[in-house]
């Protein structure tokens, strides 16, 4: 996989209009107008979004990179077991 520096992806500064009613929908627009990885940018806190499924089988691959887990998720863990949320 062709690796790049964070610089080189794309940067969304959305802190003038915000999340809007329909946050899922805007990220999607956004991976649209700027391809399957960017940072979105909310009042200077950045995020990375990924939206092609290469991708995110690759930053799912367990092998390669680790959770981490939180202690309170720990806690839930016990009695939840591992499902969507805590696994």
């Amino acid at each position: 996989m062709h690796r790049r520096p964070l610089d080189a992806i794309p940067l969304v500064d959305i802190s003038a209009t915000g999340l809007g009613p329909s946050p899922l929908q805007q990220a999607v627009e956004l991976a649209r107008r700027h391809g399957p990885i960017f940072r979105r940018r909310l009042h200077g806190r950045d995020k990375l979004f990924v939206s092609s499924l290469e991708l995110v089988a690759e930053l799912a691959d367990e092998e390669r990179f680790a959770k981490g887990i939180w202690p309170t998720l720990h806690s839930v863990r016990e009695f939840a077991g591992d499902g969507l949320f805590t696994a």
